[in-house]
């Protein structure tokens, strides 16, 4: 929702979940939604820590709340970036493909989750409080 058009925003999302149930009409949007949702949830993510003058990206585990957010806006981002159509098609395709397990939304996790492996050995710099 940008700029506080709660109407505009209602009007996008059921718009793409009625796209769903036109292109998938043997599966429920609501559970396209949810699915495409969980599919995309980061369980891991980088944070920048500051030791000795260095600043090092040490991974972190990610809360349900935060996992929730994220997800929603990487699916966001990713329909955002598509040009030439739509808001509410994009979406829906989106929604689509984080439901199969593809798109940019879920590129965006699969990166977030290698750098966290990547950063492996940083793991002892990480407080949990």
């Amino acid at each position: 929702m940008w700029q506080g058009k709660k109407a505009t925003a209602q009007r996008i999302f059921y718009g793409a979940l009625d796209q769903i149930k036109k292109r998938m009409a043997d599966v429920d949007p609501i559970e396209v939604f949810n699915q495409a949702v969980e599919h995309v949830k980061p369980t891991v993510e980088v944070r920048s820590k500051r030791v000795g003058g260095a600043t090092y990206q040490v991974p972190m585990q990610v809360n349900r709340t935060r996992q929730q957010s994220l997800a929603i806006r990487w699916i966001i981002g990713a329909a955002r970036s598509k040009a030439g159509r739509a808001m509410f098609l994009k979406l829906a395709d989106e929604f689509m493909a984080a439901y199969r397990r593809e798109g940019e939304a879920m590129t965006k996790r699969e990166n977030t989750i290698k750098m966290g492996r990547v950063e492996q050995s940083l793991r002892p710099l990480c407080v949990v409080v």
